[in-house]
């Protein structure tokens, strides 16, 4: 009797920790399949995205212009 209480005690705690879509995963159903998938496999960063992310990080005009320059030279065209 012990076990089993302490095993309802762990749903209680773990079950609201789940999130929605991981709980319905094995019910067959293709919405929730996907959304699993895009949880596991996040979309990947784009060179544009890294682009700016890399200007938002200066601290002067001057840093940005660098930065500016950077890019113009190709620091991600290998993305």
């Amino acid at each position: 009797m012990h076990q089993t209480q302490s095993g309802l005690l762990f749903l209680i705690l773990v079950k609201p920790m789940v999130p929605q879509h991981i709980g319905n995963y094995g019910r067959g159903e293709p919405e929730h399949k996907m959304t699993f998938l895009r949880h596991i496999f996040p979309r990947p960063i784009s060179r544009q995205e890294l682009e700016r992310a890399y200007l938002d990080q200066s601290v002067s005009l001057y840093d940005l212009e660098c930065r500016q320059r950077d890019i113009d030279h190709g620091k991600f065209a290998g993305l």
